[in-house]
């Protein structure tokens, strides 16, 4: 007889082995047919055995076979015409036959030859094969659940400490700053267009968006005559930081009106207007600078570097505005300008409310 390597799958509620029983009857068989299709074999299982509840090998235990034999059942076609059958209770008995049977008539000859086999072992009439053969996980008496051990008895819970309360959130930062600029033509000729500071208030939102609004004023000599160049630029951008630096960003746009004193009496611009027009513009600054945190605010310097354009209405934007107060004097303001400088701010936060906790 031969042995077959066998794989069970599918739970089966087992009787616990005790020993071979005075008589065997078998309540429950599970199939495994191999190439057979079940939905063939089995008809012809149930009519040869009426009294044996016949399932595929991963279905269900019937509930009445709980606590009775069960069997498992493989078929297993070799070549051509050559099936092997092995049949496995669970008591650790096994009986191997092999058979010959047409695919056609492969149903009718393995239900009867599995029939006559379990009606000879029902009847002691046939020796096992094997004894005590290594059952599958389904087949053993499951292991009694351990005792519960006891439950330790509770410790007195520590007094709940106070949680903190939130923080409040940033809507915004605000950052008033003053500065000092210097400012170079970049026309024809570098030249300088003067030397000043002012005073700016720039605010960022917590994902970075920046506003600034500030003046600026500027003087210089220049011939003999002093200018004084006032402006004042909204802008807008973007405020990245990283750590202890940031970079601001801005494009502003600006008004400047200047001012020539000590100018001779009569005296006009190239266009024959006895002032010069206020200095329309936009400027890109760059403000690379570092945060230090002192408490609830944050101190900040910068170096601020714009590069800006600025004329007088109905002139052309390459060349600075010229302004002759007399035959032999000439000065220049706006065009395209260079300005760095230093300034220093504090970055103060704005914060709302206390976030309410959300209801369940």
């Amino acid at each position: 007889m031969l042995c077959l390597p066998l794989s069970f799958a599918g739970a089966l509620a087992l009787a616990p082995p005790s020993g071979e029983p005075e008589q065997t009857r078998v309540c429950d068989l599970a199939v495994r047919s191999g190439e057979l299709p079940y939905a063939e074999l089995a008809p012809a299982v149930e009519l040869r055995l009426p009294g044996v509840r016949v399932r595929a090998a991963d279905g269900g235990v019937d509930p009445s076979c709980e606590g009775q034999t069960h069997a498992h059942v493989e078929l297993r076609q070799l070549e051509g015409s050559r099936w092997e059958l092995a049949l496995i209770l669970s008591d650790g008995r096994a009986w191997y036959r092999g058979l010959d049977a047409d695919p056609e008539l492969a149903p009718r000859a393995l239900s009867t030859a599995l029939a006559n086999l379990v009606a000879a072992i029902e009847d002691d009439a046939v020796e096992a094969d094997a004894e005590d053969v290594e059952r599958p996980a389904e087949l053993l008496e499951p292991e009694p659940e351990p005792e519960p051990e006891p439950e330790p008895e509770a410790e007195p819970e520590p007094a709940p400490k106070a949680e903190p309360e939130p923080e409040r959130p940033v809507l915004f930062e605000l950052a008033p700053q003053a500065h000092a600029a210097a400012l170079f033509g970049l026309g024809s000729e570098f030249e300088s267009h003067g030397f000043g500071g002012g005073l700016g208030l720039d605010l960022r939102m917590p994902r970075g968006l920046g506003v600034s609004v500030g003046a600026r004023v500027l003087g210089v000599r220049d011939d003999g005559l002093d200018i004084v160049r006032t402006r004042v630029h909204l802008g807008a951008g973007w405020i990245p930081r990283w750590s202890l630096f940031e970079l601001p960003i801005y494009l502003a746009a600006h008004v400047e009106p200047w001012t020539v004193e000590d100018r001779i009496e009569d005296a006009a611009d190239e266009d024959g207007d006895d002032d010069p027009s206020p200095l329309l513009g936009a400027t890109l600054r760059v403000e690379p600078g570092l945060r230090f945190e002192l408490g609830a605010v944050a101190l900040r310097v910068a170096v601020p570097i714009e590069l800006g354009l600025s004329v007088e209405p109905g002139r052309t934007l390459s060349e600075p505005t010229s302004y002759s107060p007399a035959p032999d004097q000439s000065i220049h303001a706006g065009g395209v300008e260079l300005g760095v400088g230093l300034s220093l701010g504090v970055w103060i936060p704005v914060r709302g409310g206390r976030r309410r906790p959300r209801s369940p």
